[in-house]
C-alpha cells in the first residue's frame, strides 16, 4: 500500500505566520508522527506535509520533509512544543529516540 502525503490547505494565510504560530499545533503533531516512523522504518527521509497556500495571487505547496541527517533538529523543535504543551509521553520518546541516535 502506498503511503499518502498528509495535505494542508491554508488559503490566504501567510505560509511562515501559519507555521509559526496558527498551525503549529497541526503541524508537530504530524513531524512526531514522521519522526516515530522514519526511525521505525530505517528511512532516510520522508515528506510529514505538504502545505497548500495562495501566495502573491499564485498556488503555492511547500513539503515538510524529515531527514534522517539532521533529525536532531526536528526532535529539538517538537520537544520543545510538546514540553510546553504538556505532552510528556511525547517527551520520554523523543528522549529516547535522540539518545539512541546519539549512541
Amino acid at each position: 500500500m502506498e503511503n499518502r502525503i498528509k495535505e494542508i490547505y491554508i488559503g490566504d494565510t501567510d505560509p511562515h505566520h501559519w507555521i509559526m504560530y496558527d498551525g503549529k499545533s497541526t503541524l508537530m503533531p504530524i513531524l512526531y508522527e514522521t519522526i516515530l516512523e522514519l526511525v521505525e522504518n530505517d528511512l532516510d527521509e520522508k515528506i510529514a506535509v505538504r502545505i497548500h497556500c495562495n501566495f502573491s495571487n499564485r498556488q503555492k505547496s511547500m513539503d515538510f520533509v524529515v531527514h534522517k541527517d539532521g533529525i536532531e533538529d526536528t526532535i529539538e523543535k517538537v520537544f520543545e512544543w510538546a514540553l510546553e504543551n504538556e505532552e510528556y509521553e511525547w517527551c520520554s520518546e523523543l528522549k529516547t529516540i535522540k539518545s539512541e541516535i546519539n549512541t
